[in-house]
């Protein structure tokens, strides 16, 4: 039962440690993180119903108050407020990225991992923005919580292509067993 549980319990860790990574962007209340990096990787690397419970349990317990979110943030009220559309998003990508790799057998190409992952960052920046553009209108929705992410967007799914297809590809990591069984 524990063993069935350590990657939904490291899926959380590494995306909590991951939100520690922030950086400020002037004229918007949304920070980069490293979340995305983590979460694109991790969907990578887990199966589907791994992925999905790690994503939620991370929500849940940030939810309930331990500090996960971006810089140690954590409740209800930093739930809802702007990054609500993001979080939605984490939920939609990772859902995607891991079926997208399971249906290919954990099996595909740089390339075509490259595009899985980028349009994951495309599903977080898309919620995240149509949240922003209910509260403040699309045009601040878009100048403030989507335009100034798609470089740090590219370069995050780059790197996270990079490590998931490496990892996937070396026979003798931990994780590699964990995703062909």
């Amino acid at each position: 039962m524990i063993k069935e549980f350590t990657p939904v319990f490291v899926f959380v860790i590494i995306l909590g440690l991951a939100a520690r990574i922030s950086f400020d962007i002037p004229y918007t209340s949304i920070n980069i993180t490293g979340q995305t990096l983590a979460l694109l990787l991790m969907a990578s690397l887990t199966k589907p119903h791994t992925a999905l419970l790690g994503i939620l349990l991370y929500l849940i317990l940030g939810l309930i108050g331990v500090p996960l979110f971006s810089e140690g943030n954590q409740g209800w009220e930093y739930f809802k407020g702007d990054s609500l559309g993001y979080f939605i998003g984490f939920v939609v990508a990772t859902c995607f990225v891991s079926f997208s790799l399971a249906i290919a057998n954990y099996k595909m190409s740089w390339i075509r991992l490259l595009n899985i992952h980028l349009v994951g960052t495309l599903i977080i920046l898309v919620l995240g923005s149509v949240r922003l553009g209910l509260n403040y209108g699309w045009s601040s929705a878009m100048s403030s919580g989507f335009q100034p992410f798609l470089v740090g967007g590219l370069i995050k799914s780059v790197v996270s292509s990079l490590l998931a297809y490496w990892i996937l590809k070396s026979k003798w990591s931990y994780i590699s067993r964990l995703v062909s069984k």
